[in-house]
């Protein structure tokens, strides 16, 4: 073992959830505030900030104004444009009616 796990939340066609993006928010929240970094899948939001169509990224903190770093390996960048609840409700959770995945990577120890 690597002393380390970790938990998929997987949740389709969730855009206008907001149960489940209120449960993410959370979710996301704690692991953060506990120095754990969390692995997410973005979709296309309204502006297409992150993709065109899918791209994981990583959230590893916040910086002194409360907004999510995210490490993104598309350039190797640091990126701090969006609060958590935009992250989850645009890009998260945007754009499902096709069926794809959607969802988040926590990290647990």
């Amino acid at each position: 073992s690597l002393g380390i796990s970790a938990t998929y939340v997987s949740n389709r066609n969730a855009d206008n959830n907001q149960k489940i993006q209120n449960k993410a928010i959370q979710d996301i929240k704690k692991n953060l505030q506990n120095g754990r970094p969390v692995i997410i899948l973005v979709r296309s939001g309204p502006d297409s900030r992150y993709t065109g169509f899918a791209h994981y990224m990583v959230l590893v903190g916040y910086n002194s104004k409360g907004i999510p770093i995210i490490a993104d390996p598309n350039g190797g960048r640091c990126r701090t444009e969006n609060t958590l609840e935009e992250i989850v409700k645009k890009y998260i959770y945007a754009n499902s009616d096709s069926g794809s995945e959607q969802g988040y990577v926590l990290i647990n120890s």
